[in-house]
């Protein structure tokens, strides 16, 4: 984003990114998640959503705001959402407008709710246009992001990988 800010990032259908515009919008929504959540540090957010440019834009949008996003299979049925989200006490959820009812029902059943947010809501283009905050400094072994497992012998369980795994891994790639 600082080096090649006009270089295509992200392109979904007929809605493209450019680094530039990716950064920006990320750390817009990163402020408006900061302002709202007070101090986001390490909170949980899930990503569950159909393949889209929004997908990217709240998982870096999580880790500007010092988040852990918990990315979740858009497949999932919402009772398999509903037990992720009390496993890894996700804060707030991210979704798209097509899978919100069915989440909304079932997570209303919560003790405590998580926030749910639609990605094509209101709310989530007012926060695209927010003041931009840098991002929070983080250590190695904070929590990055957790993955849920297949479950295939039992319930999914939370993988966490941290900051540290993260950037090994993408040195690795370099």
């Amino acid at each position: 984003a600082r080096s090649h800010p006009q270089l295509l990032a992200l392109s979904a259908g007929q809605h493209s990114l450019t680094y530039g515009q990716l950064a920006q919008r990320s750390s817009s929504l990163a402020g408006a998640l900061v302002r709202q959540s007070g101090t986001p540090a390490g909170q949980r957010v899930m990503v569950v959503m159909e393949n889209r440019i929004a997908f990217f834009e709240t998982l870096l949008a999580c880790w500007i705001a010092g988040m852990c996003p918990v990315p979740v299979n858009a497949k999932l049925h919402p009772k398999e959402v509903r037990h992720m989200v009390v496993d890894c006490q996700a804060s707030l959820v991210f979704c798209s407008a097509q899978l919100h009812p069915g989440l909304s029902d079932t997570l209303s059943t919560l003790p405590q709710p998580a926030w749910l947010v639609s990605v094509d809501s209101g709310w989530y283009a007012d926060a695209l246009k927010s003041d931009p905050v840098d991002c929070i400094p983080m250590r190695g072994d904070d929590i990055a992001w957790i993955f849920y497992t297949s479950g295939t012998t039992g319930v999914p369980k939370g993988a966490m990988l941290s900051h540290l795994n993260l950037l090994c891994m993408s040195l690795q790639y370099g």
